[in-house]
């Protein structure tokens, strides 16, 4: 009889141990892990189809909150947008651009309360115009994420410095 509960309870407990060590990441793990995968929807390929642009589009939205303000550009990117206008504004940016990536480094994590979080990071965008012409560019940026169902969203971004080279 103990060797038959024996054999159930090891398996529960490695389960919790592999869940522990694997699957269990920290807030900030989480918080890193959205901007990644919002650097990635952003970034357009060498040849990149309409059926792709248009799939990283719709998964953009789910990346803000309700109502995201954005500073990242004077003209282009400023106000408060909902994330159906954001995706849709990436998608007009995105058609521009041959291939374009945008990179997310230096970043550093804060919560100012257990529902909110402050990234401040590096963001490279370098791409290829349509036209030919190359861009290069480097920001110093700042987000701020609230936790909503669950999930880390975007309801403010802005560019705090532009650098130089």
């Amino acid at each position: 009889m103990v060797k038959k509960l024996l054999i159930p309870v090891i398996i529960i407990i490695c389960a919790v141990v592999v869940w522990l060590l694997f699957f269990n990441e920290s807030p900030e793990q989480k918080v890193l892990k959205r901007l990644k995968g919002l650097a990635e929807c952003a970034s357009k390929r060498a040849g990149e189809k309409t059926s792709g642009m248009v799939l990283k589009s719709q998964m953009v939205s789910g990346y803000f909150d309700d109502s995201c303000s954005l500073m990242v550009d004077e003209h282009h990117l400023a106000g408060d947008y909902t994330p159906e206008e954001i995706s849709a504004r990436m998608v007009q940016i995105r058609t521009f651009f041959t291939e374009m990536s945008l990179d997310f480094y230096e970043p550093k994590v804060t919560f100012p309360g257990p529902d909110r979080a402050e990234v401040t990071f590096t963001g490279h965008l370098t791409g290829t115009l349509k036209q030919g012409d190359r861009i290069n560019e480097v920001r110093e940026l700042k987000a701020d994420l609230k936790l909503k169902d669950g999930k880390w969203r975007f309801y403010n971004f802005k560019v705090t410095q532009v650098i130089t080279k």
